[in-house]
C-alpha cells in the first residue's frame, strides 16, 4: 500500500501546477494500491475531482484551455521568488484590511488621510 499524505498541499496557493504534478506523478507511478489522505477545503477540491473520475468510469475528461485561459494560468501558477511571495501575501493582507474597512469593522478615520486620498484616486480612475 502506498500512502500520499497531506495531499491538500497540492491544491493550495503558489506554484499550483508544480504541486499538482507532484500528486499526479505519485498517483501514476505507484505499482501498488494507493491511498490519498488529506484534510480541509483544499482536500475537498481534490476529492471532488476524484469523485468525478469515478463517476466517469475512471476516465479523465480534459478540456484544453483557450489561449487566454492559458495566459492567465501562466500568471497565476508561475514560479515566484520568496520576495514575490512576500509581496503577494502583503497584498492579500491589505485586501483583507480593505474588506474590513468596507464592512465597517474599521473606521474610515482610522486610515491616514494621505492613504485615503491615494486609495480614492486609484478607485476612481476606472
Amino acid at each position: 500500500m502506498v500512502y500520499i499524505m497531506h495531499a491538500e498541499y497540492c491544491n493550495t496557493d503558489y506554484e499550483l501546477s508544480k504541486k499538482r504534478n507532484i500528486l499526479f506523478t505519485a498517483m501514476t507511478r505507484t505499482k501498488a494500491w494507493l491511498r490519498i489522505c488529506g484534510v480541509g477545503s483544499y482536500f475537498d477540491g481534490i476529492l471532488s475531482e476524484y469523485n468525478n473520475v469515478v463517476e466517469n468510469d475512471f476516465s479523465l475528461d480534459f478540456r484544453y484551455p483557450t489561449e487566454i485561459e492559458r495566459q492567465k494560468m501562466r500568471v497565476v501558477n508561475r514560479d515566484m521568488t520568496s520576495s514575490e511571495k512576500r509581496r503577494v501575501n502583503a497584498a492579500k493582507r491589505s485586501a483583507e484590511n480593505l474588506s474590513n474597512l468596507l464592512d465597517g469593522e474599521v473606521s474610515l478615520e482610522d486610515i491616514p488621510e494621505d492613504i485615503r486620498k491615494a486609495l480614492l484616486a486609484k478607485l476612481t480612475q476606472g
